[in-house]
């Protein structure tokens, strides 16, 4: 983590629930309590952001990239994981289940806080 966070536009902060957001760069970006419930993230590259009690429910995550993303507090139930990378990210706690977790990449279940 390069110990800085790039900050979205306000108004595009306030749009991301709901959107098509796949294939986007979020990488090292302050999501803190973002809302990207039931958006088509696939593809999208989170590596090294901070997406702390950030609202995922339902988003569609398929092959993006969380690796070494900070996903403390992050409402993930019902969001589709499905080939996304979690290597080095800060999943405690998350709130999913998890077998949410079963098609994913680089998740160390032992030190992850799923509840």
């Amino acid at each position: 983590m390069a110990g800085y966070y790039r900050n979205l536009p306000p108004e595009r902060f306030a749009n991301l629930a709901g959107q098509d957001l796949s294939g986007e760069d979020f990488s090292d970006y302050d999501l803190w309590e973002a809302d990207f419930s039931g958006s088509n993230c696939r593809g999208c590259n989170f590596t090294g952001a901070m997406l702390a009690w950030s609202n995922l429910r339902c988003a569609d995550f398929t092959g993006a990239n969380f690796t070494n993303a900070i996903l403390c507090e992050a409402e993930m139930h019902g969001a589709i994981l499905t080939d996304a990378v979690f290597t080095e990210a800060d999943l405690g706690p998350v709130y999913a289940d998890p077998a949410q977790f079963a098609d994913a990449r680089g998740v160390d279940m032992e030190s992850a806080d799923i509840l």
